[in-house]
């Protein structure tokens, strides 16, 4: 054989639904599922060590109606080792352990599906069922040489993770009519549970940012406070329009605080930092940065 080989695993995933699912639903939660198979090629290289999955494909075998079940063939592009006969004992443990292979897939897509719901949900939201489940995933991993250390390396290596908690939403869909558990077909220990369903919002919508900055451009600025030995202490005005209750200001470094020591309105360009606040939902401005003015 050359450097390189192919191995394949099935995945099977159980929708126990009794509300009909529309066809966007499936189509959304196909693709998504789709993505997050193909996220699965760390934790084959992590579980079977001296493998290196240079391409991970996902095909689609079957979809039952009824109660919705999608079966998936997941096939891995696998090389790593220069050592011909090493690559081949590699590719027979992968190949003959087919069960331990399909189980780092159920662990992957388990890890990512929780690791995307995880930062979806709101702070201070209903959320225990979804951390429990989440340790489920964690202690399953420890059979297949994936212990929780492991999957969160991998996790927080995993590139646009805003992609991966629209596709944790979305791959949930088919189950949210009526909040149904979702099983995995030979791995009864990772069935998500209705009550993880319930807590998973029905649509995705990205996180709110704690912080902002904006940048403003000769708007009006009116300076309260100035010390003119510091460029970012003493300092404290608003922007007309902008910032209009007393906020701290700073001077960019290429100012000369003597210069404008003194002065209590001038025409500027800003930078205005604000903080989100949950109490009243809205952003208030935290600092003004006066980075040219005249």
């Amino acid at each position: 054989m050359d450097n390189t080989f192919t191995v394949q695993t099935e995945y099977k995933i159980h929708y126990t639904t009794e509300a009909p699912v529309s066809i966007e639903d499936i189509i959304d939660s196909l693709r998504s599922l789709e993505k997050i198979l193909k996220r699965t090629g760390p934790f084959v290289e992590k579980a079977f060590d001296g493998i290196k999955v240079y391409d991970t494909q996902v095909y689609i075998s079957e979809i039952v109606s009824g109660s919705l079940k999608d079966h998936f063939i997941v096939k891995y592009l696998c090389g790593g080792e220069e050592n011909a006969q090493k690559l081949e004992e590699l590719f027979e443990k992968m190949t003959k352990d087919s069960g331990g292979l399909k189980t780092v897939v159920s662990v992957g897509v388990g890890a990512v599906m929780m690791y995307g719901l995880m930062q979806v949900l709101p702070s201070g939201e209903p959320r225990k069922h979804t951390e429990a489940y989440n340790s489920v995933v964690l202690e399953a991993g420890g059979d297949i040489n994936l212990n929780g250390e492991s999957i969160k390396e991998i996790l927080e290596a995993q590139r646009d993770k805003k992609s991966i908690a629209r596709d944790a939403v979305d791959a949930m869909r088919p189950a949210k009519g009526d909040n149904s558990a979702i099983k995995i077909e030979g791995f009864n220990s990772l069935t998500i549970p209705s009550s993880v369903v319930a807590e998973a919002p029905d649509e995705y919508t990205p996180p709110i940012p704690e912080e902002k900055e904006e940048k403003y451009k000769n708007v009006k600025v009116l300076i309260s406070a100035s010390d003119r030995d510091n460029t970012d202490k003493g300092w404290a005005g608003v922007v007309i329009g902008v910032a209009e209750t007393r906020t701290k200001m700073i001077l960019a470094g290429n100012l000369d605080p003597k210069e404008l020591h003194g002065r209590t309105q001038i025409t500027a360009n800003v930078i205005v930092t604000s903080r989100y606040k949950k109490a009243k939902k809205e952003y208030q401005p935290q600092l003004i940065e006066i980075t040219a003015y005249q």
